[in-house]
């Protein structure tokens, strides 16, 4: 008889589809029983066709109505003797299995047999085989497993998962970004709950989350930062990286993460692939391809990677290729994107627990369509370097130090020439970004608890010229336009963090002080009746935010989280110095505000988390922020400025209204993971308002007049929206075929004030097909917008070609291999 160990089991619904085996080494430990000891005994598998184990299957097909006997189990850390959560179990004997949930036990009801066959595993661990005979009652057991490495590689999981201790964290992995047939991360990350995507061409999509977007979002890859130039947001920070070079995407929402730097309304951190040390010297290559129809579009990428146990190398390479396409009623989208890429990175173990590394980004853009914008991108150039440093398991109370040096370069360049008016004038626009940072953290194990403490700094630089180029008067000289006057914003910030497990509880407390400057040069612009000119554009800001969270464990099947924070950001420089740019989404020139005060998000946010063993895992969140100083724009009089650009209707400067209201929810559902089916249902719903404002009165498609309006909704929020996913494993989960539904309801809560317009609901299928042959060879293959939906995004912005909003691509057919050796 097996001995027990005290406490329930509950199986936590978490969607594992992609497991690595090739890399898991017959090594075994001993299994341990109170009153017998049983040697694990290798077993030979030989290729195993999984690509992961869907968490559990049926337990019972027979009619047979053979008594069932329950093995209960925990799998520890062989090292930490810690809980190991996500491991796979699996009964060879008849192919049933199970997962271990965050407290490291599983579960399984079995018919009673003569012998049990059992393979344990985990991405990170050493897998392990039990053999043993079956007992007459129900039994419970541990397992140890070893640790393969003290730096592990991805796990892939199918939908959103959250840190236990984390429940407002979404994080998207590789088995999702293989698989997709978007060439873009902004498009992608629309596909996350409660995040949209601004359209103005095919690549470019800025996310918004929760309402909240441009620089009131920290955007990050390896914990750098990369500024684009464009003052229309071409090239928003997602719109640099390559979806091939990415292991994961994670979002987390609010202004509680404060140790990834200044956090207003939310954070995104994008991972490259991690290193990874080996026994003996290794080299490994991924090749993917994809294609598709309609847009004819094609992207292939190459990352070769290797190393032993001192270093680690990996380069990569990446091409997209994409044209035209047609919207559901057969209406052509000017829809062009080439880019390529290239990285290369070395890690190495310069001492045990110090590991040093250096890595380089190389992309570049070109002929990229924006049909919302009145240019397009000719040439983007970026290069972005990042020198880390971490060392780990110091002496005393000092548990880690990192350090982490970056710069991104953006070279930008776009014009009109696509454009009907080119023929009078063609204007071109030239500039550069730089951005130069650091980040220096240290964590200590103190009063009971972990205190991570650090420092950040990041300076902007931005120089851009517009030529303009008179057709008609070739004589005349070209006209030379500052679209960034030298300008620059420097960001020191320190921050702490404490965390600390009280029973139950886990609690988190956040402070963070940014000083912000920034400054230009004078501020000028020749206009028609005279010259607009502003001297004093420098200013300086102290910042102070905090957050605190607090997650309550109820039980092994639900969790609790309450957040409060305050997160301050300074004005970025688009909102400090633009120069009369049709930037917005209405037909206004903007102009900025060098003396723009910071605003400061106040939110509060209370998560709940529920896991049943048979009905599936609910998570429910719902927010409410309330900002001062809110950023926003008001209507210049025209005695005091005109308008620069033909056809808009007035200039719009950059101002602060005392405060704004967000509120909303997110709600998941995910389906028991011990089946062979998988759904999950999502529903979203963000809305803000604005207290009091001004719309403007329009007469024959000129202002007249402005009148004082009441809750007028914030601009650009998305409406709401639920999809619905499922997929069924055929053949040991070689095949697997799952479909999407999502339907978007109409958005009729819309900004007078910025003339927004209401926007259709639509509903869109999806249908996809994973064939995973091996672990060498997997396709994916699919069919976007099913039946064909002409339809658009409320967020899409208007053609300037034919004044349109920008409809989503029609009825596409797709296909991505993958190859791993």
């Amino acid at each position: 008889m097996l001995s027990a160990f005290n406490g329930e089991s509950t199986i936590i619904g978490e969607h594992l589809t992609a497991i690595n085996h090739d890399e898991v080494k017959n090594e075994f430990r001993d299994i341990i029983f109170s009153q017998h000891h049983y040697q694990a005994m290798p077993s030979v598998f030989g290729m195993v066709p999984f690509v992961g184990l869907f968490i559990g299957f049926l337990l019972s097909f027979s009619s047979l109505s053979a008594q069932q006997i329950t093995i209960k189990g925990i799998v520890l850390d062989s090292i930490k003797r810690t809980p190991v959560p996500l491991a796979e179990i699996l009964l060879t004997t008849n192919h049933t299995g199970t997962v271990s949930d965050t407290s490291g036990r599983f579960f399984l009801q079995i018919h009673k047999r003569t012998f049990i066959q059992m393979r344990i595993s985990h991405v990170g661990y050493q897998h392990k085989i039990l053999n043993f005979p079956c007992c007459e009652s129900d039994t419970s057991i541990k397992v140890f497993l070893l640790p393969k490495t003290p730096f592990l590689k991805e796990v892939v999981i199918w939908g959103d998962r959250n840190d236990t201790k984390d429940l407002s964290i979404v994080q998207i992995h590789a088995e999702t970004l293989k698989s997709t047939r978007f060439a873009d991360v902004g498009t992608l990350l629309r596909n996350a709950s409660n995040v949209s995507g601004i359209r103005k061409g095919t690549a470019g999509i800025d996310p918004v989350i929760r309402g909240f977007k441009y620089a009131q979002l920290n955007v990050q890859v390896n914990g750098a930062s990369i500024e684009g130039g464009c003052p229309n947001r071409m090239d928003p920070p997602t719109a640099h990286l390559d979806l091939n070079a990415i292991s994961s995407i994670k979002i987390l929402k609010g202004p509680f993460a404060l140790k990834y730097g200044t956090n207003f309304g939310g954070v995104l951190l994008i991972s490259r692939f991690q290193p990874h040390f080996y026994n003996h010297f290794e080299n490994h290559i991924q090749l993917s391809m994809g294609g598709q129809t309609n847009q004819g579009g094609n992207k292939s990428g190459v990352r070769i990677f290797g190393g032993n146990k001192k270093c680690y190398y990996e380069l990569s390479g990446n091409r997209l290729e994409y044209g035209d396409y047609q919207s559901g009623n057969g209406t052509i989208i000017a829809g062009a994107l080439h880019r390529t890429g290239f990285a290369a990175s070395t890690s190495i173990k310069v001492a045990k627990n110090h590991i040093m590394g250096f890595s380089t980004d190389i992309s570049q853009g070109k002929n990229i369509d924006f049909p919302a914008l009145s240019m397009d991108e000719r040439l983007d150039n970026t290069r972005l370097f990042n020198f880390n440093y971490d060392a780990k398991k110091l002496a005393g109370i000092v548990n880690k130090l990192h350090l982490n040096v970056y710069q991104s370069l953006v070279h930008h360049e776009m014009d009109n020439k696509e454009r009907p008016f080119s023929d009078t004038v063609v204007a071109v626009s030239v500039i550069d970004a730089v951005n130069t940072g650091f980040k220096f953290s240290s964590t200590f194990n103190v009063l009971k608890g972990t205190l991570d403490l650090g420092t950040d700094f990041y300076y902007i630089t931005k120089n851009g010229q517009r030529d303009k180029y008179l057709i008609l008067q070739p004589n005349l000289p070209v006209k030379k336009e500052n679209l960034w006057h030298s300008a620059f914003v420097k960001n020191l910030g320190f921050y702490a963090v404490y965390s600390r497990n009280i029973n139950a509880f886990y609690w988190t407390a956040a402070f963070r002080l940014d000083c912000n400057k920034a400054g230009s040069l004078a501020l000028q612009k020749t206009l028609a009746g005279g010259e607009y000119r502003n001297d004093i554009t420098g200013s300086t800001y102290y910042n102070g935010s905090f957050s605190s969270r607090i997650t309550w464990q109820i039980d092994e099947k639900s969790a609790v989280s309450l957040s409060i924070g305050s997160g301050t950001r300074s004005p970025d420089l688009t909102e400090r110095f633009i120069i009369l740019l049709p930037i917005g989404m209405d037909p206004y020139d903007y102009l900025g505000n060098p003396q723009l005060k910071p605003e400061t998000n106040n939110e509060m946010d209370l998560n709940y988390r529920i896991n049943f063993r048979q009905a599936g895992t609910i998570k429910a969140s719902v927010f409410y922020s309330y900002v001062t100083n809110y950023i926003s724009a008001k209507t210049v009089s025209p005695s005091v400025i005109r308008p620069a650009t033909p056809g808009v209707l007035g200039v719009k400067q950059f101002g602060n209204i005392p405060y704004a209201q967000l509120k909303g929810f997110e709600l998941s559902w995910y389906s028991s993971v011990n089946k062979l089916w998988q759904m999950i249902l999502n529903a979203s719903y963000t809305m803000g308002t604005n207290p009091v404002t001004l719309k403007p009165v329009m007469v024959n498609g000129q202002v007249v007049d402005e009148l004082t309006i009441y809750n007028d909704p914030l601009p650009e929020i998305p409406p709401f929206e639920m999809d619905i996913h499922f997929k069924y494993s055929f053949f040991a989960h070689k095949l697997v075929p799952k479909a999407m539904l999502r339907l978007v309801a109409a958005q009729n809560r819309v900004s007078q004030a910025f003339l927004e317009k209401t926007t259709p609901g639509f509903t869109v299928a999806d249908a996809g097909l994973k064939y995973h042959y091996n672990s060498h060879f997997t396709i994916y293959a699919g069919i976007h917008n099913l039946f064909n939906k002409n339809y658009y995004e409320h967020l899409n912005r208007i053609s300037v070609k034919n004044s349109t909003p920008l409809y989503e691509p029609g009825r596409i057919f797709y296909m991505n291999l993958n190859l791993s050796f």
